[in-house]
């Protein structure tokens, strides 16, 4: 009796399998972001076909494949996955000891995923972010070798999940898939009553037991399919390598049914790319709209052309912010390393939601979150310092640029003053500000109440930017103070500085660096 290794639905899976993980690595996290994005709008009153229609177009393409033809998204399209199965052979390969729970212990492992995706469904509700700690977040990220320019991403806890999964994926084929996936707790419930699955011919099996040794979902196949002659578990992901192993041929799959996968792989793919191109023309004309509406708004910004950077999935992005009449009336990405079907959907929703709120503090595009973070930093990093007008929500009083300027002026004087007639004490002060990548620490010399030197005692900034920001301690020790303009293109390391040389002295100083959620690269202005 010969094994059939290499089947035809087996070799056209491996193929699928690698152009996914080539072309979509981030497909998991943006199906589970679509679910979180639909989900908090029904929640919250206020989902829309406008606002939600591509994590829409996303959800009917996977949720009634799945229910008519299996978990293909799983065994075909899922990168996450696939690395985990390719571990999995390594471990093999390597003859490193394979865990194999028992049937009692497996049912009980399995309610893991379930217990994930109520985590998240609660953390949804809650709007509670745990980026932090998304493993297949930080996998999309390295996936591709543009992700590897910064190994910021390794450092975290999601980080360190990650390595977990990949350390426990080489002694049990695909255990996150099987006992942790909040998607997989999903498909198993709605794949139960799919219409095409593995047929057995019972009079032809002899009960080896092979088929149940090449699952890489654990499935007990030859129990499962002895009744009825057909696979009913949840948990199959129509991988079909239990047909290819059986050496009695009793296990088959019709190959009309190798031909539905491919075609539901390419209908959540091209549902996918469609997913991520009806948000950009619907944003685009919402954005043209809404800028003409806000120039009757009243005046923040002074004019000029403003330029920023921010950090995104991959790294950074780098825009262009026009201010016209004291208004933002065009936002331009200049460059990013993000990947575009991401990235697209990013762009599209926060920059017309930037102009039309005339801010860059704006709700994140589901699916997309560390893009549309990049560009808000971006925005922010570029506006940063630029003369604004405040206007109390109260009376909406409104104050010129000029003035202002004036109360700014009027600060940096108070400032200067107080150490001309000698406030500061004598002697070395140590104290700490948040820049970029974390705490920097400097010491301040003060000799007959004026600051004389200012050492950088210890900083985890990128060098390259840090190295520019310093100069901003020669601009506070020549104005005594340290309300003084940040260094352009390395903003948020000068930020970091001026807050360190404050905290030595016990001065008032507001570090924004401190109210982001991620302390990524601005680079200021040009």
């Amino acid at each position: 009796m010969k094994k059939n290794k290499f089947s035809v639905p087996q070799l056209l899976r491996h193929a699928i399998q690698l152009i996914a993980f080539l072309l979509i690595p981030g497909l998991f996290i943006l199906v589970l972001n679509a679910i979180k994005d639909v989900y908090q709008a029904i929640l919250a009153g206020t989902f829309t076909l406008a606002a939600q229609g591509g994590s829409l177009l996303i959800l009917l393409a996977v949720l009634p494949v799945t229910a008519l033809w299996g978990r293909f998204f799983c065994g075909f399209l899922c990168a996450f996955g696939s690395m985990q199965e390719l571990l999995g052979a390594i471990g093999r390969k390597l003859g490193l000891p394979q865990l194999r729970p028992g049937k009692k212990a497996q049912r009980w492992l399995r309610v893991g995923k379930y217990l994930v995706l109520a985590l998240l469904a609660v953390a949804w509700t809650l709007q509670i972010s745990l980026d932090a700690f998304s493993p297949w977040t930080v996998f999309g990220r390295y996936s591709s070798l543009k992700g590897w320019l910064s190994l910021s991403g390794l450092l975290t806890y999601g980080g360190l999940l990650l390595g977990l999964i990949l350390v426990g994926s080489l002694f049990s084929e695909r255990f996150f898939c099987r006992y942790l996936c909040p998607l997989g707790g999903i498909f198993a419930g709605i794949s139960r009553l799919r219409l095409f699955r593995v047929k057995k011919d019972r009079r032809a099996c002899v009960g080896c037991g092979a088929c149940d040794t090449v699952c890489p979902m654990g499935v007990d196949v030859n129990e499962g399919t002895q009744e009825i002659g057909r696979l009913r578990s949840g948990e199959c992901i129509d991988c079909f390598r239990c047909t290819g192993r059986c050496p009695c041929r009793a296990l088959s799959t019709n190959p009309g049914e190798a031909l539905s996968g491919s075609l539901a792989s390419a209908a959540i793919a091209g549902m996918y790319l469609v997913g991520t191109v009806v948000p950009l023309k619907t944003a685009a004309m919402t954005a043209s709209a809404e800028t003409a509406a806000i120039t009757t708004t009243a005046a923040r910004f002074a004019d000029g052309v403003y330029y920023g950077t921010g950090s995104g999935y991959r790294g950074d992005t780098e825009v262009s912010v026009t201010v016209e009449n004291s208004v933002i009336t065009e936002i331009e990405v200049l460059s990013t390393r993000d990947d575009s079907q991401f990235f697209n959907r990013a762009e599209s929703g926060v920059i017309s939601e930037i102009l039309a709120a005339q801010s860059w503090n704006v709700k994140e595009v589901s699916g997309a979150t560390y893009s549309s973070r990049a560009i808000m930093q971006a925005v922010q990093d570029a506006l940063e310092g630029v003369p604004t007008l405040e206007i109390p929500a109260e009376s909406e009083a409104q104050t010129s640029p000029a003035a202002v300027e004036s109360e700014e002026k009027q600060e940096t004087a108070s400032a200067s003053s107080a150490v001309e007639n000698g406030t500061f004490s004598d002697g070395v002060f140590t104290g700490t500000g948040k820049g970029r990548n974390g705490n920097i620490t400097v010491s301040v010399t003060v000799e007959n109440g004026q600051i004389t030197a200012i050492d950088v005692e210890s900083a985890s900034e990128d060098r390259q930017y840090f190295n520019r920001a310093v100069s901003v301690l020669d601009s506070v020790i020549a104005n005594q103070s340290v309300q003084v303009q940040a260094v352009s293109g390395a903003t948020m390391s000068s930020r970091g500085l001026l807050e360190a040389v404050a905290n030595a002295l016990g001065l008032e100083y507001t570090n924004t660096n401190s109210e982001s959620s991620h302390g990524h690269g601005g680079h200021g202005r040009r």
